[in-house]
């Protein structure tokens, strides 16, 4: 364990990155209070990342001695992973190997579209919130701001994984026949020139796989907000068409079916639309599915890599998945504790003000109730919980 004097330096990441996150905050209050809104909601966002990064730095300062215990999780993996049959690691890494531009470029993907990938991500969530027309942005901050939340919440869950039970990778264990392409193909020691800034025991869940799996199913949720945004007027093309006995009354499954096709006859992209046109949106709403091509491809890159376990990715699937479940309760939680404190400290400063100076009143935040108030018709502090994503 890291002494304690050795956390207040801006060698420690823990500290380096509470650090940035207190001024970054403090620079974007300073903003908002000399008239720039905008810049400082993005320099909040940007706090918000470094929050995140506090949570898995934190698994890092409390798994430093814990090699022998990591070592021994990764036996574990290793011989359930054998009597389930998911133990894939191996041939997919000989793969790798045998085919050396193939290793290389897992290598690089590995090291760049992790990090690379949440920096893009978030400008482009961020983005189309800020340069949206009046009519798309309340809907397009709803949905950022859940997907942030969600994803926060997934990274708490995953830092306290990470503590509990801290996991080493495959890598580390050459001797049962696992591989370090980072290594072995890139000859780079990231691990050991990096030690102070990575947790070598973060493998389960892998947050690769969670990310990129968090990333994929937002992005193709928004994408597909945009398609089935507004709706098209056809139904009085359809009541004349049943007159004139064009269509026809069906029952049963292809009842069911024309439901179906009808729910998404509903919505269009820009303007009203024919039905022709609305069954050419239904193969177009399709397309940002393409997107979880990338999830699938990043499992392919943790394993073959020797960075994580089948098991692994497995469990940062799930770990995203549950972060998305849970989210609305835990937003009702924060907003209950919130409200609590708020109602406890006013009850206190009202007692304090009557003891003190014999005067009973009623006193108000109005810091708090300002900046809350104001948040809330930004839309970025959605107090409503929501079950979409």
């Amino acid at each position: 364990m890291v002494e304690v004097a050795e956390f207040f330096k801006f060698s420690n990441p823990l500290f380096l990155d509470a650090f940035v996150a207190v001024v970054l905050y403090s620079l974007c209050r300073a903003l908002a209070r000399f008239g720039f809104p905008r810049i400082s909601e993005g320099i909040r966002e940007a706090s918000l990342v470094f929050i995140v990064f506090m949570c898995y730095d934190a698994s890092r300062y409390f798994a430093l001695d814990e090699e022998a215990t990591a070592k021994e999780n990764g036996r574990k993996v290793i011989r359930f992973e054998e009597d389930i049959h998911i133990n894939i690691e191996k041939p997919m890494q000989n793969f790798a190997v045998e085919h050396e531009d193939f290793a290389k470029f897992l290598n690089n993907f590995y090291l760049g579209a992790h990090w690379g990938g949440l920096v893009i991500f978030f400008i482009w969530a961020y983005a189309r919130v800020i340069f949206a027309s009046h009519n798309k942005m309340q809907r397009r901050r709803q949905e950022y701001t859940q997907f942030r939340g969600r994803f926060i919440l997934m990274n708490m869950l995953a830092a306290c994984s990470f503590m509990a039970y801290p996991c080493a990778p495959p890598r580390v264990f050459p001797e049962m026949g696992f591989k370090d392409l980072l290594l072995q193909v890139g000859h780079t020691d990231v691990y050991t020139k990096t030690r102070r800034w990575v947790n070598p025991y973060a493998a389960m869940p892998s947050m690769h796989q969670g990310y990129s799996l968090l990333f994929a199913v937002t992005i193709v949720i928004m994408l597909r907000s945009e398609i089935l945004a507004s709706r098209v007027e056809i139904a009085e093309e359809d009541e004349e068409d049943l007159e004139a006995g064009k269509l026809e009354n069906p029952t049963g499954i292809r009842a069911v079916i024309q439901q179906v096709q009808a729910r998404y006859n509903a919505y269009h992209v820009l303007s009203p639309a024919t039905r022709g046109d609305a069954k050419k949106l239904f193969w177009i709403s399709l397309l940002p599915f393409a997107f979880l091509i990338y999830p699938i491809f990043m499992f392919v890159v943790i394993v073959a890599t020797g960075n994580h376990f089948v098991l692994d990715a497995i469990a940062g699937a799930c770990a995203m998945g549950l972060a998305a479940a849970i989210y609305p309760l835990a937003l009702r939680v924060i907003l209950l504790v919130k409200a609590t404190v708020l109602s406890a400290s006013k009850s206190l400063m009202a007692c304090v003000s009557e003891s003190m100076f014999g005067v009973k009143q009623d006193i108000e935040l109005g810091d708090v109730a300002k900046e809350k108030e104001s948040e809330e018709k930004k839309g970025f502090l959605d107090d409503r919980p929501s079950e979409a994503l």
